[in-house]
């Protein structure tokens, strides 16, 4: 329980970006560049990506452990320094597999680095966000939209700065899972109007506010 409330209180936070600086999405298209913190975020995976396969090849396994634990170290670092809050806003993805069950679904969102997942666990089937993916994902394969969600926290003690879903090391290095809520989706073929953008910035917000411990 202490873990979970520590967890929890990882998500106080209040965005406090002007949404439309911050987004930079105002009347771009879906040929639009992707938001820097995203590339930011890619790079970051790619170069940890890089370093881990570049250390597994060192012949002796203690200093390869060393150095893996501290290229971990350093992604989990460059992660909380691009996405601080764990706030995604306007971040372009595809839709990877959509998994519905009785009471709740799930759905892969893959990231533009290659092997890199956002996935929700815990969507609603008879919420919007599920209804405008089960929408879009039926129209074609690999649909590419903008999402708009939080990045569940980790504990300060643990191994990477969001909730990473992989259950080796190497997984976790190599092809990412990052448990994502996501609050509002988009279709990635149109503009976003500004009255989009300011309702799904405020989305997010209530989402951290509700997600703080009650006292």
């Amino acid at each position: 329980m202490l873990g979970e409330e520590m967890r929890q209180e990882n998500f106080r936070v209040i965005l406090a970006l002007p949404i439309l600086t911050a987004l930079g999405l105002l009347g771009c298209s879906a040929e639009m560049e992707f938001p820097i913190p995203e590339n930011q975020f890619c790079t970051a995976i790619e170069e940890g990506r890089s370093s881990y396969a570049q250390a597994k090849t060192n012949p002796s396994p203690n200093d390869a452990e060393r150095v893996v634990s501290g290229i971990r170290a350093q992604r989990k670092k460059e992660m909380l320094e691009i996405v601080p809050s764990g706030a995604i806003l306007g971040w372009s993805v595809k839709i990877k597999n959509l998994i519905t069950h009785d009471e709740d679904a799930q759905v892969e969102l893959e990231l533009p680095c290659y092997d890199v997942l956002f996935i929700d666990e815990n969507l609603a089937p008879k919420s919007d966000v599920f209804q405008a993916l089960h929408a879009l994902f039926k129209l074609a394969a690999d649909q590419n939209v903008v999402i708009f969600g939080v990045l569940e926290p980790n504990l300060p003690e643990e191994p990477d700065a969001f909730r990473e879903l992989s259950g080796t090391e190497s997984d976790s290095l190599s092809k990412p899972r990052f448990r994502i809520h996501i609050r509002r989706v988009f279709s990635g073929k149109s503009s976003l109007s500004e009255e989009q953008l300011r309702e799904a910035h405020q989305a997010i917000e209530s989402y951290t506010l509700a997600s703080e411990p009650q006292s």
